[in-house]
C-alpha cells in the first residue's frame, strides 16, 4: 500500500512539473517574439454602435479590433479570407484578419505600421482615421539635457524604424534662447534652416539614424529645445517629445580688480572713466580679473597677450586660482594704468 502511494505521489510531481515546464516554455516564447498578446476581448461600456479600436493612435504593432452590433461573423472563433466584405482600409498594409467571436473581428499587422502614415477604416459606412505615432529617438548627439557644449552644427538622432526624410524633417522645429535670459532674442529654426541626411544601415533590422545639418551653428550662450511631433496630429500631449541642450558660456572676463575692488565686465563691454579709476591701496602690487570658466595654464606669453597694460610693466607673474588670474608684477606707485582687455577670448 505504501508503494502504490509513492507512485501516485511521485506521477503527481511529474505531472505538476510537466505543467510548470510548459508554462515556462510559452512565458519565454512570448518574450522572444517580442509581442505580447493585447487581443481586446470586451467593447468599451462607454461605446455604442459598431467601433474601432484604437480610436486615434496606432503603435508599431498595435492591432486594430472592431466590434460590430450584431452578430455578422461566424459562431466559431477563425481567420476571415475576405475582409473586404465587412471593412475597408487604406491604404493597405500586410496582416490577417481573425474573429474573435461573431461580433469581433481583428486585424493584427505582420509588419510594424509605418510612422507619420494616416490609415482609414470604413466600417458599416462609417469611416475611422488612425494616424501612426513615429517612436522616440532612443539615440540623440547631443544627449539630452547636455551643458556647457562647443558651437553645435549638427544634432544626430536614431530611430527603431526608418522614416520619411521629408516628412520627419515637417516633424522638427528647433527653439533657440539666450542663457542671458533675453526673452526677445528667442528665435526659431524650421525645416528651411537645416537639412537630413541618413546614415547607411547594414542591415534591414537596424536602427535608423538621421543627421540634422544646420546651415548655422548653434552659437555659444544658447540652450536648444529640439521639438519633434511624433504625429501628423497635434492634439494630443503624447505626439510630442523634445530633446533640450545647451551650449556653454564664452571664456571671457567678467571682473577685474585690485585690492578689495573689483569692477564687473558685462557680456556687450565695460569702460571705466578717469573718474572711477580703481584705488588698489599700498598692500599688494597686483591686478586680478575673473573669468567665465576656469582658464588654461597661462604662462608670461599668454598672460601679456591677455591682460596689457599701458604704460608697460616690469616683472610680471601670472598665476590662477579657480577662475581667477593674478598678476604680479613691478606696479609703479601713483601711476593710472590703462587695462584693455577682449571680450572673447580663444
Amino acid at each position: 500500500m505504501k508503494v502504490i502511494i509513492q507512485k501516485i505521489k511521485r506521477h503527481k510531481v511529474a505531472l505538476l512539473i510537466s505543467i510548470i515546464l510548459t508554462v515556462v516554455v510559452t512565458l519565454i516564447s512570448i518574450m522572444q517574439s517580442g509581442q505580447a498578446d493585447d487581443t481586446i476581448l470586451l467593447r468599451p461600456k462607454a461605446r455604442s454602435g459598431t467601433i474601432v479600436i484604437p480610436d486615434h493612435f496606432l503603435r508599431r504593432w498595435d492591432p486594430v479590433t472592431v466590434f460590430f452590433t450584431s452578430a455578422v461573423g461566424p459562431i466559431l472563433p477563425g481567420p476571415e479570407d475576405t475582409p473586404a466584405k465587412f471593412v475597408e482600409v487604406s491604404p493597405r498594409h500586410p496582416g490577417a484578419f481573425t474573429w474573435l467571436d461573431s461580433r469581433t473581428l481583428q486585424f493584427r499587422p505582420a509588419e510594424p505600421w509605418p510612422p507619420l502614415t494616416r490609415f482609414s477604416w470604413r466600417v458599416q459606412g462609417n469611416t475611422t482615421h488612425l494616424t501612426t505615432l513615429m517612436s522616440v529617438p532612443n539615440d540623440t548627439i547631443p544627449v539630452n539635457n547636455a551643458e556647457e557644449l562647443p558651437e553645435v552644427e549638427s544634432i544626430s538622432m536614431t530611430f527603431p524604424e526608418p522614416l520619411d526624410i521629408v516628412a520627419l524633417r515637417n516633424m522638427i522645429t528647433i527653439e533657440l534662447r539666450s542663457l542671458l535670459g533675453d526673452e526677445q532674442n528667442t528665435r526659431w529654426l524650421e525645416k528651411e534652416d537645416f537639412e537630413i541626411k541618413a546614415k547607411a544601415r547594414q542591415n534591414r533590422n537596424d536602427s535608423a539614424t538621421y543627421i540634422l545639418q544646420l546651415h548655422h551653428p548653434i552659437p555659444l550662450l544658447t540652450r536648444a529645445i529640439v521639438h519633434l511631433r511624433l504625429s501628423l496630429d497635434d492634439d494630443a500631449t503624447e505626439s510630442f517629445s523634445q530633446l533640450n541642450f545647451a551650449t556653454a558660456k564664452p571664456f571671457r572676463a567678467t571682473a577685474m580688480g585690485c585690492g578689495q575692488h573689483r569692477f564687473p565686465i558685462t557680456p556687450s563691454g565695460s569702460r571705466l572713466t578717469k573718474d572711477q579709476v580703481l584705488n588698489c591701496g599700498s598692500t599688494k602690487r597686483a591686478v586680478f580679473v575673473d573669468f567665465s570658466t576656469l582658464p588654461e595654464a597661462i604662462d608670461p606669453i599668454k598672460g601679456r597677450n591677455l591682460v596689457r597694460f599701458s604704460p608697460a610693466v616690469k616683472n610680471l607673474s601670472y598665476s590662477t586660482n579657480g577662475s581667477t588670474l593674478e598678476i604680479n608684477g613691478s606696479f609703479d606707485w601713483e601711476t593710472i594704468y590703462r587695462v584693455p582687455i577682449p571680450m572673447e577670448i580663444n
